[in-house]
């Protein structure tokens, strides 16, 4: 059974100035007050790093990037808007729908109310099971797309299987948006409709990895640490790569780009050599790591700025911010759904 990608929304914020950002050298904490039930909950587990430890190794280019930074209660009500976006487009996914996968890589800073249910009783979606998907790092849509295949059967007869996903990640002190020379990250939230029933990418196929950390406490990295967990991520986006385009030879060939996590340069320069495909740069928030919304948000601006052809194959290469990558091969449908195998006549 084939599983379709379509109607990817986002929900709309702003970037803000470094200077804003970095007042007097120290990042400033908006909306977030002493009092906040997550800082407390770090501080009693002595993890109470706070961000600006980490920017003088942080190199000044990196900190004059504007940054996306949303002014939302919370990351939930960013999914919210980016799924309500979706909804008002294709209103018929309201009941259609069975499940809601929500995914998520910064932490909620409310203890009361998952960030899942918030968006379906906001959006009254009262028919859908809803699922929560966390600790992928920025590779939540491979774990939600195997999450629905599972929930879903596939048997001879079986009626069209359709799910709504959302992500959503705004970074919430002690969360660095600044990390040795990383891409700055900003916060997103993004929103598409996983189908059997067609849609405007046909999934060819879908690989999500992860490995532990040599280290347990990030905010005690050198700068030693760092390299030696970047050097582990390059090696597996090979592997991972040769892997994925060896079982998909035919569809390989069709590729006709590369749509990267934007994670730091180094990776996006490993990716150009990697690839013999043009990649993709996205000039929205360019420069800055977007996490589990990166690549849908690029893989949506690359379709307003690019004609795509029926055929045509894409590779978003899901990465980070630490030890999690994901790859997506997504083949260009028709108009009408693959009723001709996804090419044109």
């Amino acid at each position: 059974m084939t599983w379709y990608l379509s109607h990817i929304t986002s929900y709309p914020f702003y970037e803000e100035q470094p200077d804003r950002l970095l007042a007097g050298g120290v990042p400033q904490a908006t909306r977030f007050p002493p009092e906040e039930p997550l800082l407390a909950m770090y501080e009693q587990y002595g993890t109470n790093q706070q961000e600006h430890m980490f920017l003088e190794q942080v190199p000044w280019e990196l900190k004059a990037r504007p940054v996306p930074v949303s002014r939302a209660d919370s990351a939930a009500h960013m999914g919210t808007e980016a799924l309500r976006a979706l909804l008002e487009s294709a209103p018929e996914a309201r009941g259609k729908c069975r499940y809601l996968v929500y995914g998520h890589e910064t932490t909620e800073p409310n203890f009361y109310l998952t960030p899942c249910l918030y968006v379906k009783k906001t959006l009254k979606l009262k028919r859908l099971l809803p699922f929560a998907l966390s600790r992928c790092g920025s590779c939540t849509l491979p774990g939600a797309l195997e999450l629905v295949k599972t929930l879903h059967p596939s048997a001879p007869g079986q009626a069209a299987a359709e799910s709504l996903f959302v992500t959503a990640d705004r970074l919430c002190p002690p969360h660095p948006r600044y990390w040795f020379d990383a891409d700055p990250k900003g916060d997103a939230a993004a929103a598409c409709l996983l189908s059997t029933a067609g849609g405007d990418w046909a999934v060819v196929d879908a690989v999500a990895d992860g490995w532990p950390l040599a280290s347990d406490d990030p905010y005690r990295w050198s700068e030693a640490d760092y390299r030696r967990h970047e050097r582990r991520l390059l090696a597996g986006c090979r592997q991972a790569v040769s892997v994925l385009l060896r079982r998909n030879a035919a569809d390989a060939g069709r590729i006709v780009l590369a749509v990267p996590q934007t994670l730091s340069s180094t990776f996006r320069r490993y990716v150009e050599g990697l690839l013999p495909y043009p990649v993709y740069r996205r000039t929205y928030a360019a420069g800055c790591n977007l996490l589990g919304s990166d690549c849908l948000l690029s893989l949506k601006e690359s379709e307003d700025g690019h004609s795509f052809q029926p055929g045509d194959c894409v590779l978003l290469l899901q990465a980070g911010p630490l030890s999690h990558l994901g790859l997506l091969l997504l083949r260009k449908t028709n108009k009408y759904g693959e009723t001709n195998g996804g090419y044109a006549e």
